[in-house]
C-alpha cells in the first residue's frame, strides 16, 4: 500500500541535548507510516529502536533499521528514505499521557492513534518498573490465590452468608481485597481507584476503631438499652395484636377467625420472647467477642446493626409470613373459585382459560366456599396489611444501612485531591493546537492532555462495585409482591 503521510509522536520534554536511540514503535495505519516515540530521553543502547537524536554527521553510522533521525541541533526531522512525504508532528504532553490513567484505561474512545500511543507508553513504562518488582509480584500472587480459596469456601456456604449482612460484608471485603491486589500486580502503580479503596478503607478503620473504644466503656449502658428495646418491641407488638383482635377503627371482623389468628401470633411472639431472655445472659458474657468485627471498621458495625435489627424483628417477620402466606393463598382460591362461579376453568396443557360445564353440586359447593372466603378476606386483609408495612419499613431500614456502607466505600477523597492538585491522573480532555504549516506540507501540531470536569472524574475513578447480593429487589417487585402476597 502506498503512504501518502507520516505521523511522528514526539514528547515535548524530548531532551535534545543528549544523543542516542529513541525508544518506541513504528506502525502502519491505514494509509499512513506512524511513529510512536515514548521516551523522552536518548539510550546509547536501545533495543529495536524507533529512530535516532543526534547530529547531522552521525547520520551515515546509524543501524538499518533506523529509519527515522532527529537533528539535535535545530529539532528537524529526516526520514532515512528516497521518497519524501508529508511530515506530521505531533508533540504530545509526555508526562500526562503516560500518567493518565483514563486514557489508558478508556483508549478505545481517543482514536486508533492515541490509543497505540497510551499503551505503547504504559509498556514502556512497565518495561522499565519491572526490575526489582518480580518478588513482590510473587507475593501478591500468593495472597490472590488464597483470598480465592476463602471465596471459594463462602460460596459453598452461599445459602448462610446470604442471610447475614456481617458475613456478606466480609465476603465483600475479600473481593474489594482480591480485586485491589489484581490491579496492584497488573498495572504496577497505585491507581485513583486504588488510592480511594486505601482512603476510604482508612478512614472506614478509623471510624471503627474509636466507635468500638467509646462502646467498650459503657457496656452496662448499652446492655440496659438493648434489653429496655428489645422488651419495648415485644410489648408492643403485644399491645397491637390485642388492639387488632378487638374492633380496630370500628371493622366489623369475622370474631372466631380474628380471634384464632390474633392467639396464633401471640404465641410467636411468647416464643420469641423466651429465645431473647435465654440469650441475653450469653450476650452479656461474650459481648467483647460480638464486638470485635466492629474494630474492622464502621462499614462493619453498621453491617452488625443490621443483623441486630433482623434478629430484634424476627418474630414479626414470622407473623408478616404467615399473614402473608394465607393472604395470597386465599387470594389464589378467590380466584379459582371465581372461575367456577362463571363457569369457567383454567386450562393447564394450553396455559388459558376455556369455558367448563359444572354440575349442580360443583356449583353450589364452589358458590359457598367462595362466598366464606371473601367474607374471610377483611379478617386476613388487615393483619397482611398491618405486618406488611413493619416488613417494608425494615426493609428500608436495611436498604439504608446498605446505602451507608456503599458510600463509605466509594468516599472519593483521593480523587478528589488528586483533581485539586491538577495531578497527570485525572487528565482525560486532549486539546489540540495548530503550530506551524510550511510549503512542504509538513504539519507540527501540539496535543496537551487536561484534567476532566469534577464530576465526571469522580465518576470514572468510583471503584467497581464488589457487592455480593443475590436477593435484591427492585420497587416494583416490592410492590407487586406487596399487592398480591408475596414473601418478600
Amino acid at each position: 500500500m502506498a503512504q501518502n503521510t507520516v505521523l511522528i509522536f514526539i514528547p515535548d520534554s524530548l531532551d535534545t541535548r543528549l544523543c542516542g536511540y529513541l525508544s518506541g514503535t513504528k506502525r502502519t495505519v491505514k494509509n499512513a507510516e506512524v511513529f510512536y516515540i515514548t521516551s523522552d530521553k536518548p539510550s546509547n543502547k536501545a533495543y529495536d529502536p524507533v529512530g535516532y537524536i543526534g547530529l547531522i554527521k552521525e547520520c551515515d553510522n546509524l543501524k538499518k533499521d533506523v529509519s527515522l533521525f532527529i537533528n539535535s541541533a535545530n529539532k528537524q526531522i529526516f526520514l532515512m528514505c528516497e521518497e519524501k512525504y508529508p511530515v506530521t508532528q505531533i508533540i504530545y504532553d509526555f508526562k500526562r499521557f503516560k500518567n493518565s490513567d483514563i486514557l489508558y484505561h478508556n483508549a478505545e474512545n481517543y482514536g486508533e492513534h492515541f490509543k497505540s500511543l497510551s499503551i505503547d507508553l504504559r509498556k514502556h513504562a512497565h518495561s522499565i518498573s519491572e526490575n526489582g518488582r518480580h518478588f513482590l509480584t510473587i507475593i501478591l500472587l500468593k495472597v490472590i490465590l488464597l483470598l480465592n480459596i476463602c471465596l471459594n469456601f463462602l460460596s459453598r456456604l452461599n445459602l448462610i452468608v446470604q442471610k447475614s449482612s456481617t458475613f456478606t460484608h466480609f465476603e465483600e471485603t475479600l473481593k474489594t481485597m482480591k480485586w485491589f491486589l489484581s490491579t496492584a500486580a497488573d498495572q504496577k502503580v497505585v491507581t485513583p481507584k486504588m488510592g480511594n479503596v486505601i482512603i476510604a478503607k482508612s478512614i472506614d478503620i478509623f471510624i471503627g476503631v474509636f466507635l468500638t473504644s467509646y462502646v467498650m466503656q459503657y457496656e452496662d449502658q448499652i446492655f440496659l438499652l438493648v434489653y429496655n428495646t428489645f422488651e419495648g418491641i415485644v410489648s408492643s407488638l403485644k399491645g397491637l395484636l390485642l388492639y387488632l383482635m378487638g374492633s380496630p377503627i370500628g371493622l366489623k371482623l369475622n370474631y372466631g377467625f380474628n380471634n384464632f389468628l390474633g392467639q396464633f401470633f401471640l404465641y410467636h411472639i411468647s416464643l420469641w420472647r423466651i429465645f431473647l431472655q435465654g440469650a441475653y445472659p450469653i450476650f452479656v458474657s461474650n459481648f467483647k467477642y460480638f464486638m470485635l468485627p466492629g474494630a474492622l471498621g464502621f462499614s462493619y458495625q453498621i453491617a452488625m446493626i443490621s443483623d441486630v435489627i433482623a434478629i430484634a424483628t424476627f418474630h414479626s417477620y414470622c407473623i408478616y409470613v404467615n399473614a402473608a402466606r394465607i393472604f395470597n393463598l386465599q387470594l389464589k382460591c378467590l380466584s379459582s373459585l371465581w372461575r367456577v362461579v362463571i363457569g369457567r376453568k383454567f386450562n393447564p396443557l394450553r396455559n388459558r382459560v376455556d369455558s367448563c360445564q359444572y354440575s349442580h353440586n360443583q356449583l353450589f359447593i364452589g358458590t359457598l366456599s367462595f362466598t366464606i372466603l371473601l367474607f374471610l378476606l377483611p379478617t386476613t386483609a388487615m393483619y397482611y396489611v398491618v405486618f406488611s408495612i413493619f416488613r417494608l419499613v425494615t426493609l428500608f431500614i436495611d436498604r439504608l444501612l446498605l446505602g451507608i456502607r456503599n458510600a463509605l466505600y466509594n468516599i472519593p477523597v483521593y480523587s478528589i485531591f488528586l483533581w485539586i492538585l491538577n495531578t497527570s491522573s485525572v487528565a482525560g480532555n486532549i486539546h489540540i493546537t495548530w503550530k506551524s504549516y510550511d510549503e512542504e506540507g509538513n504539519v507540527t501540531i501540539e496535543a496537551k492532555l487536561e484534567k476532566l470536569p469534577f464530576i465526571t472524574s469522580i465518576v470514572k475513578f468510583a471503584p467497581d462495585s464488589v457487592s455480593t447480593m443475590t436477593n435484591q429487589r427492585t420497587l416494583r417487585d416490592i410492590f407487586h409482591g406487596t399487592i398480591t402476597g408475596t414473601v418478600l
